[in-house]
């Protein structure tokens, strides 16, 4: 029973790590676990939760996690360029790349929503991701870099080599 409940817990894993890596930070009840520290609190019975690292200040640098949804922008920028026209301006070239962080940012808002709830009304009613917040700083980071290669694509001339 123990190992089935893991495994329907594991969805809802990968949404935390992604809003971990984008800087949200997930919550199981009174433990916040961030870039900066993890809080102490009690956690569930799931021995899945034991990955957690322990209370305290984690290892400085992991805000630069934050280059892997940059890095993702920066692929979809990529790609946004090398299907748009050739003669196609700046403008147009972002604000395809912009629509799609705003649906990377639209579907991580309904990924936290969906894997974000409580356990009990007491000390473990929040367990997840603040939606909101995981969904900004996501869609953020992706425009961002999705906008960077765009600029420097175009400003270089355009969709690079010829497809055959």
């Amino acid at each position: 029973m123990l190992t089935l409940a893991q495994l329907l817990v594991l969805p809802n894993l990968m949404v935390w790590a992604v809003a971990w890596l984008a800087g949200a930070g997930v919550h199981v009840g009174t433990v916040h676990v961030g870039w900066a520290e993890s809080t102490p609190g009690e956690l569930p019975l799931l021995p899945v939760l034991g990955a957690l690292p322990e209370p305290g200040v984690l290892p400085p640098g992991l805000w630069a996690m934050a280059l892997v949804p940059l890095v993702a922008g920066g692929w979809l920028g990529h790609r946004v360029v090398g299907a748009a026209p050739r003669l196609s301006t700046w403008w147009t070239k972002a604000r395809t790349a912009l629509v799609g962080a705003l649906l990377v940012a639209g579907v991580a808002l309904l990924l936290g929503w969906l894997s974000t709830g409580g356990l009990t009304p007491g000390l473990l009613g929040t367990v997840g991701v603040l939606p909101w917040r995981f969904a900004g700083l996501l869609g953020a980071q992706v425009a961002a870099g999705a906008v960077l290669v765009v600029t420097v694509r175009h400003l270089l001339g355009g969709r690079g080599p010829a497809r055959r």
